[in-house]
């Protein structure tokens, strides 16, 4: 009988999980993310430092992409991205914004530090900007930096120092759902066995 039970709750849960629709974020009209310069430093021979390389967002012209509306800042500059939501969405993480960035160097060079200036308006449990890189050997991508304040912010982030230049780097405005089905099904097999073990 006690095995019929948890059967029973078990499918009930499983029920549960496929009923409950996936997990999506809110954006809301006017959020927005702002990045620009980011720059590639290099140490010249009296160990001073200089811009090698500026990145360029060539990969992702203004446009609508998504919920995500881009565009080229105030000079029209490939440098700069403005991100903003037209009108308010719910979205998933598939939703989310990948704007590659390009950069004149050849790879195994040595970066002093990279460098890059950003503003940010967000509630950071609905969506975040990051910025990443992805190994040309391996394909293998890392989070370097992320954002994660809420309200109105800004400064220079410097997520990269004394490396050397491996692939490509991409900033990703990141959705960021509610908590998904899967969570409430393994608090469910939680108390299940917590009851479980309580009987015994």
């Amino acid at each position: 009988m006690k095995r019929l039970s948890a059967f029973l709750l078990f499918a009930f849960l499983a029920s549960l999980v496929l009923t409950i629709p996936a997990p999506a974020a809110d954006l809301q009209e006017g959020w927005y993310v702002r990045v620009s310069s980011v720059h590639i430093w290099q140490y010249d021979q009296l160990n001073d430092p200089f811009i090698r390389d500026e990145g360029d967002f060539y990969d992702t012209p203004p446009g609508q992409y998504g919920p995500f509306q881009v565009s080229d800042g105030t000079y029209h500059s490939t440098i700069d991205r403005w991100v903003s939501v037209p009108s308010a969405i719910s979205a998933g993480p598939g939703d989310s914004l990948v704007m590659p960035l390009t950069f004149g160097m050849t790879l195994g060079e040595p970066i002093a530090y990279l460098g890059f200036y950003w503003e940010t308006n967000y509630d950071p449990s609905q969506m975040r900007l990051e910025f990443w890189q992805e190994n040309y050997y391996t394909s293998v991508q890392e989070l370097l930096w992320a954002q994660t304040l809420s309200s109105y912010r800004y400064g220079g982030a410097t997520p990269l120092t004394d490396a050397t230049y491996e692939g490509q780097f991409f900033v990703k405005i990141a959705v960021i759902p509610e908590p998904s089905s899967m969570i409430i099904f393994s608090a469910g097999l939680g108390i299940l066995s917590a009851l479980r073990r309580r009987r015994t």
